[in-house]
């Protein structure tokens, strides 16, 4: 290990630190103008250490094995997502993102729950794209059930689940997402050529959700005037089975 890089990274007092190789090395510091933390990759030069790249975590940093966090083969460092995912790739070694923060919501590198490596199997990354529609009151509006008592939350919330297959530049293979719940359950594929970009394609579908959840509060609110219920559930129909009261059967003759 360079002694210079691991002198300086000792002087810096890092919340944490790791090398990535003999001569990078990340340091991960708390920032002053702002809740949360910051990473950088510094550089031994000759007989200088350079900051090469600094980023905001999305939140805070979470502690964890580094080794586990690099792809050394690639010059790969997996950047976190705030609920302690991988959210981003940095090549170490360029000195770049491959792929940037904030583009995809989680990057995956194994198929959850089956022994499949994407990386080394298919040379790629799958990448997960979660688009939703804008919150608005109505979406923390509660109401009381009539059967149980509780109060219930009302949500005209949507959510659309999309997957891509990154080649390892974060290129999106063949152009092309899977929407679905996952890549074992795949409903429908979009081409983004008739996209001017992946952006333009987020900005679309949101939209579209958007209309979908104003559809549904309008749905909501006829089904409201024509019934008197806040309920979207058929609290009667419960009511009247719970309320049933059977005539006892005869006993039978001794």
């Amino acid at each position: 290990m360079n002694n210079m890089l691991r002198r300086f990274v000792q002087l810096r007092k890092p919340k944490d630190a790791f090398f990535l190789d003999e001569e990078n090395a990340i340091i991960v510091l708390s920032r002053k103008d702002a809740p949360g933390d910051v990473s950088v990759h510094v550089r031994a030069v000759g007989t200088k250490i350079k900051e090469i790249k600094r980023w905001n975590e999305e939140l805070y940093y979470f502690n964890s094995n580094h080794a586990a966090r690099i792809i050394p083969e690639l010059h790969l460092l997996k950047v976190q997502n705030s609920s302690g995912g991988i959210g981003a790739l940095y090549d170490y070694a360029k000195g770049k993102f491959v792929v940037p923060q904030g583009v995809w919501s989680e990057i995956m590198l194994q198929y959850k729950g089956v022994n499949i490596n994407f990386m080394e199997k298919y040379d790629c990354f799958v990448a997960r794209l979660t688009i939703c529609s804008d919150p608005i009151d109505e979406d923390d509006q509660t109401f009381i059930s009539p059967v149980t008592g509780e109060s219930i939350a009302r949500f005209f919330h949507i959510k659309r689940d999309y997957f891509a297959i990154l080649n390892f530049d974060g290129s999106i293979r063949c152009n092309t997402l899977f929407m679905g719940d996952d890549l074992g359950r795949v409903r429908k594929t979009i081409d983004l050529n008739w996209y001017d970009s992946l952006d333009d394609f987020k900005k679309v579908r949101k939209a579209q959700l958007n209309l979908e959840r104003d559809k549904k509060i309008a749905a909501y609110r006829r089904l409201v005037r024509l019934t008197g219920s806040t309920s979207p559930y058929k609290d009667d129909e419960v009511l009247k089975v719970l309320e049933f009261k059977p005539k006892e059967d005869s006993k039978p003759n001794a």
